[in-house]
């Protein structure tokens, strides 16, 4: 039992020594109570006013100043250089990096810098050292020449490859940048000891070295800069509107993040237009700063979000947000945006009780639904009441209601090839997309039935661009429905010096 007691201390004493000589994290603000053993020239150098200072004697010396020290792979080195002088080759600072031997002034293997050399431009110089002999690695691009003395406060890194990072500061106001590019050495991967070494040969500079705080400690990775949340146009959009809501239900706003990121609500913000069509209100849509839209995500935006799942059938996932200050929707009509939080839009919707399905019986308890994001949010052709199969409202999910806009190397495509419009969500809606070789002509849409009366002026010499979508929604000019069978789609492009085509598709109707 006392072996095995003895076994256990030793393995203490061993990690213990181990951890002592671990890392350096010495701040020099109490002698008494320094955090490491210090040897060498120690009876010139104290702890004064959170620094270490050299009091040598009134003669030519050099001195050094160090602790043990075992690490150097994947290592970081922070100390700070101040001197009542201009250093020089005579009378210069050397900090020791590794070294094979406690003892900094006889020969040794290791790595320092120093500071001063012959001209005085004084940069930082990297240097080997092999037994007595020293080799210059790598020169600083930075100049600390000063007949006052200088303050350097130098970081160096050591990876694993054997790459050594030189970055430095003249005043504790300015970052840290980099010396130069990295350089590679492997020839040492031993060391024993830390210190600091001062040689001067002019008497008056005995007393003019001191050396701020010092880490000797792992590299700390520098955290992956999370990538900057870049909202474009469109990115994020209003998708659906409840502003007559059931009696005892809530309005809402539902919202859908189109892009490929997450996006914070702390990035989004909610406008408001008043009656003369100026932004009037911005506001943040969650004191949440930590709440995020997901990728392809719908979110349902009102006062009283917990009240909808009593009178519609939300999408179990649904993301319900809560904003106390959403302004109220007018039953009639009502102007919104998104933005974000630097007040650029991101999308924008115009809605009006008239944009509902013209059959409806009842409009309160009915949602709008967007037909396509590609479209504006602002063109009333683009929003259709949801589908009473739907239940009239679709929070949190799919909108019953909606088309894809697509390109097509047709000049005029219908989709589908037969409609039936009775607000089931079932093709309801016809799309017609076209595409033309250059802009700048007019066009007109118009429909037919199948004894060439027009039943329906959809577009009236409206400004073309390459590629465009409209959508029927079925019914004729005074919003009725019209009896089943096959109509016509004419669509007139007009030239500007005059030139016309027409173009004929048919569409069944059911």
């Amino acid at each position: 039992m006392l072996k095995k007691s003895k076994k256990i201390i030793v393995i203490l004493a061993t990690c213990c020594s181990t951890l002592a000589f671990g890392q350096i994290q010495e701040s020099f603000r109490h002698h008494d109570s320094l955090n490491h053993q210090w040897f060498g020239d120690t009876a010139y150098f104290s702890v004064e006013s959170g620094r270490l200072q050299l009091n040598g004697p009134q003669s030519s010396s050099t001195l050094y100043y160090a602790t043990r020290n075992t690490l150097f792979d994947s290592i970081e080195w922070n100390f700070r250089i101040e001197l009542g002088f201009n250093p020089s080759s005579t009378n210069f600072v050397r900090v020791y990096l590794m070294s094979d031997s406690e003892n900094l002034r006889g020969s040794l293997n290791g790595y320092f810098v120093q500071l001063g050399q012959t001209g005085g431009r004084n940069n930082i110089q990297f240097f080997r050292q092999e037994g007595t002999a020293t080799t210059l690695i790598f020169s600083g691009i930075s100049e600390f020449s000063s007949s006052s003395g200088l303050f350097v406060q130098v970081r160096i890194k050591r990876f694993p490859n054997s790459e050594w990072h030189v970055y430095s500061n003249a005043s504790s106001r300015l970052p840290i940048t980099s010396e130069g590019e990295p350089f590679v050495d492997s020839t040492f991967r031993k060391t024993v000891a830390f210190g600091f070494l001062c040689r001067y040969s002019t008497a008056s500079r005995h007393n003019m070295y001191t050396f701020g705080e010092v880490r000797v400690v792992p590299i700390e990775e520098d955290p992956i800069p999370e990538p900057p949340i870049i909202i474009e146009n469109l990115d994020v959009v209003i998708s659906e509107i409840m502003f007559n809501p059931p009696t005892g239900s809530a309005e809402y706003l539902e919202i859908f993040n189109r892009s490929q990121q997450d996006i914070p609500f702390s990035e989004l913000r909610l406008g408001r237009f008043d009656t003369q069509g100026r932004l009037s209100g911005v506001l943040i849509i969650t004191a949440d700063e930590d709440l995020i839209l997901p990728s392809q995500t719908y979110a349902v935006i009102s006062r009283t979000p917990e009240i909808l799942w009593q009178f519609h059938n939300v999408c179990p996932d649904a993301l319900l947000v809560t904003m106390p200050n959403m302004p109220a929707l007018s039953n009639t009509s009502g102007r919104y945006a998104l933005l974000r939080k630097d007040s650029t839009f991101i999308d924008e919707i115009y809605y009006h009780s008239s944009m509902h399905f013209a059959l409806l019986a009842e409009t309160r308890g009915v949602s709008l639904e967007r037909l396509s994001f590609e479209k504006p949010g602002t063109d009333a052709n683009n929003w259709h009441s949801a589908s009473r199969t739907a239940g009239h409202a679709t929070p949190g999910c799919p909108n019953s209601q909606s088309v894809s806009t697509f390109e097509t190397d047709k000049i005029l495509h219908l989709y589908p090839s037969l409609i039936s419009p009775d607000n089931t969500g079932i093709n309801d809606i016809l799309t017609i997309s076209y595409n033309l070789e250059t802009a700048g002509f007019t066009g007109n849409i118009r429909i037919f039935n199948s004894n060439g009366r027009m039943v329906r002026h959809l577009v009236k010499s409206e400004l073309l661009g390459t590629q465009g979508t409209y959508f029927w929604d079925g019914l004729s000019d005074q919003n009725t429905r019209l009896p089943s069978g096959v109509y016509i789609v004419v669509f007139d492009i007009f030239a500007l010096d005059g030139r016309a085509v027409r173009i004929k598709r048919p569409v069944g109707y059911r």
